[in-house]
């Protein structure tokens, strides 16, 4: 990022990041491999090279530690993917072995490192036949051949090869826009958000109702029957799942070992709803009065 390695600026920001639970200290350093979900391509990067090489076989891995000059013996497949990921994290390692390949080739890898990632072109990427064209560094790990028939570029090594990039580094947040709001709108918003809950909390209720829902033996409710649950309901997965979760923090359902449903205590919210529900919103019927289709007041 260009700053030095006890920037204020940057400690400040990595212990920010720490307390949000973005990033924790790892070994000797932060991870972060958890964003991925969210931020896919990070600095228009593609893969790490411990993704494209888990897809390799022993004798594969064991032939790129040769070049690497990695250990091999007393190593797992895990173990030694880790080694030579370590290996390709270290900038002068790819330099050094790229200077080593025939005449077109590094400046080839280059334009390769500097390719963005593209949710179907992955950063680094070259399809068909380009990526048949750079045997010898496919041979050295510095592409690895993915499911999808291509060659993909580790982000180490695409690091290592964009000489004189710096990532961009503002240690100051930035200014979240935001847009007035009438308290009457909020208001209404709220009460309509209220009456959806309520009316998933009577639909989800009643279908439990039937009869104990399994839950695994590991505790949780296994995803047969949330999306049972959910097709029965009328509700989306999304909206089962958050629900039950509500359920559960209320009080509002117990779990034993023969499985999980409403509580007593649901039956007195059930009742207090009857008299107090907002207006428009469904009302919240008894566990113990499923069966009976008369309206509540």
């Amino acid at each position: 990022m260009g700053v030095p390695e006890g920037d204020a600026d940057l400690a400040a920001a990595l212990r920010r990041l720490t307390e949000l639970a973005l990033i924790w200290p790892y070994a000797d350093g932060f991870a972060a491999a958890h964003l991925s979900a969210v931020w896919p391509h990070p600095l228009n990067l593609g893969p790490g090279a411990a993704e494209l090489l888990v897809a390799w076989n022993m004798n594969e891995l064991r032939r790129l530690a040769k070049v690497y000059g990695v250990p091999v013996t007393g190593r797992g497949k895990d173990e030694l993917i880790v080694a030579l990921v370590g290996w390709l994290a270290r900038p002068e390692n790819v330099r050094r072995l790229v200077a080593q390949a025939p005449a077109d080739v590094p400046a080839r890898l280059a334009a390769l490192a500097l390719r963005p990632a593209q949710p179907f072109d992955v950063r680094g990427i070259m399809f068909g036949p380009a990526g048949v064209a750079l045997p010898w560094a496919a041979e050295r790990g510095l592409v690895v051949g993915s499911a999808w028939g291509v060659d993909g570029m580790p982000r180490e090594v695409a690091l290592a090869l964009r000489e004189g990039y710096v990532a961009a580094f503002d240690p100051q947040p930035p200014i979240v826009p935001t847009t007035p709001v009438e308290p009457k709108d909020a208001e209404r918003e709220a009460a309509a958000a209220a009456s959806e809950t309520l009316a998933a909390i009577t639909a989800i209720v009643g279908t439990m109702s039937g009869g104990l829902v399994p839950l695994l033996k590991t505790g949780g409710l296994g995803v047969r029957e949330l999306r049972r649950i959910a097709k029965s309901s009328g509700q989306d997965e999304d909206r089962t799942r958050l629900t039950i979760e509500l359920l559960a923090a209320g009080g509002l359902t117990e779990a034993s070992d023969t499985g999980l449903a409403p509580s007593v205590a649901y039956d007195e919210f059930a009742a207090t709803v009857r008299h107090r529900h907002l207006a428009g919103s469904p009302p919240a019927r008894s566990a113990r009065s499923r069966n009976s289709d008369q309206a509540l007041p």
